[in-house]
């Protein structure tokens, strides 16, 4: 969606679910919730001549898939997956902080 947050939050207030994914930059951003609620979002988007593009997979960065964290948790578990200190510093792209260091932070 190229937008601001402040075109999209009342649209998203209207529609049970959506949320902002995230901030791609100052006026464009990815949303995310149920795809019915979704797509009546970025229908009105459009009809207000905002530039909106329907992703063919869900964001994962919203409550609507919350509950997988724990599912992605336990795979890596499950997997023996070696967490390593970043060689280099990493972002986050939803807050802008850097990640930490330790193995409970990244995961």
């Amino acid at each position: 969606v190229m937008t601001s947050s402040e075109n999209v939050e009342p649209l998203l207030n209207e529609h049970p679910g959506t949320n902002i994914a995230i901030h791609t930059s100052p006026s464009a951003m990815l949303i995310g919730g149920p795809r019915e609620e979704v797509e009546a979002v970025c229908e009105t988007l459009k009809q207000q001549g905002v530039v909106v593009q329907v992703l063919p997979y869900p964001p994962i960065h919203t409550p609507h898939f919350s509950r997988m964290r724990q599912k992605f948790i336990d795979a890596l578990d499950d997997a023996k997956v070696t967490i390593r200190k970043p060689k280099i510093d990493l972002y986050s792209s939803i807050t802008t902080e850097k990640y930490p260091q330790d193995r409970e932070g990244i995961r």
